[in-house]
């Protein structure tokens, strides 16, 4: 689980919940003492039901969804859009409405904690994750077609569904999963924003809606800061456990020739979300000084970097810009680039966790607005 590679995949954007490209997989971490799997072992009941459903909308989904704005009441399709693409649309939601049904009640199980990507695209195509990614947006067109359609009960359910699978892909832990999750919260709230605004929503009964957002916590509602923390906490542990020896040093270099990008050296925190986020990527460059470091050495430097997780926590958790950039050039000092393996993504979270923020906000002002 080493940090670095993942500072590409999590500069998204909150509405596509888009990774750049060029991290598809990230590399194996340092060997460490075992530690309790995150994934789902045994029957998974619940992701077998998702799968049948999966199984009965083709195993494919429209590729009209790519073209409707996910987060306006009506169903609005991009002008770029094939022609006669929101009859296509239409007519195929239309005949899916008993699976759209069913995602409501699966919605309501617990869901197994969802197996990780292997990074090969065949592959991921058959695993939940992208069955979850694929409904997300037959399930935001399926809302505004209704509420197209004044039936604002039904486009209510269909937000309360994304909610409740958004709500459980948080909880889950992994970066992946909480980034999924996070994706799914946030253009469900913009959804339910948008019909609230809209009017006649008011006449439906939020209860369902204000029940899912009362459990989600409003200062990590996708869990990023979360995940991030215990991936840190990990990453401790793997580096404690490889860099000792005599050979420590050439132990670290070769894990920043590997992993680390070539480039400038970055000595000032800067303002935007994702150049912190890549400031935060070790430097090839650096791998010449880290060979000149003792276990003593490496061993005081990962103590300074575990004690800046919880700061870090709170100064994101807090929205607190001021006190991140103070952290964040603390970590650019350290030329060694120790701290930086060790915290990687945490420093460039504050933007997208606060857009985050901001769109479970307005769900729950929204949501606030319903009916009883």
């Amino acid at each position: 689980m080493n940090v670095q590679p993942r500072l590409f995949l999590i500069a998204v954007t909150a509405c596509g919940g888009m990774a750049l490209a060029g991290c598809e997989k990230a590399p194996p971490p340092p060997a460490a003492p075992a530690i309790p799997a995150a994934a789902q072992a045994g029957p998974t009941p619940v992701i077998d039901s998702l799968g049948q459903v999966w199984v009965e909308m083709g195993s494919a989904t429209p590729t009209e969804t790519m073209y409707v704005h996910p987060i306006k009441a009506m169903l609005d399709i991009d002008p770029s859009a094939p022609k006669n693409a929101m009859a296509t649309l239409t007519k195929w939601l239309e005949d899916h409405q008993q699976q759209m049904g069913k995602l409501d009640a699966i919605s309501r199980q617990k869901l197994e904690a969802l197996p990780e990507n292997s990074g090969d695209l065949n592959e991921a195509r058959k695993g939940p994750k992208f069955w979850l990614a694929s409904m997300k947006w037959c399930l935001l067109a399926d809302a505004s077609r209704h509420y197209q359609n004044k039936d604002y009960t039904t486009a209510a359910a269909r937000v309360a569904t994304l909610l409740r699978f958004g709500a459980q892909l948080t909880s889950q832990g992994s970066s992946s999963s909480s980034l999924a999750g996070g994706s799914m919260l946030s253009q469900a709230c913009g959804k339910l924003d948008a019909m609230v605004t809209a009017g006649g929503m008011n006449t439906v009964s939020g209860k369902d809606i204000r029940e899912v957002l009362s459990h989600i916590d409003p200062k990590d509602p996708a869990g990023k800061i979360r995940s991030w923390s215990n991936d840190a906490k990990v990453q401790i542990v793997a580096y404690r456990a490889e860099l000792t020896g005599s050979d420590a040093g050439a132990k670290l270099a070769r894990q920043i020739e590997d992993y680390g990008v070539d480039g400038p050296e970055v000595t000032a925190m800067p303002k935007d979300g994702l150049d912190r986020m890549l400031a935060m990527v070790a430097r090839k460059a650096g791998a010449e000084r880290a060979k000149k470091l003792s276990s003593k050495q490496i061993t005081k430097l990962l103590d300074q970097a575990e004690a800046m997780i919880a700061p870090i926590s709170t100064a994101l958790s807090n929205h607190d810009e001021a006190a991140i950039t103070s952290l964040g050039n603390q970590l650019l000092a350290d030329d060694t680039q120790v701290m930086r393996l060790v915290i990687g993504d945490g420093i460039g979270l504050l933007q997208v966790n606060q857009t985050f923020t901001d769109a479970v906000q307005k769900g729950i002002a929204a949501a606030a607005k319903m009916g009883p």
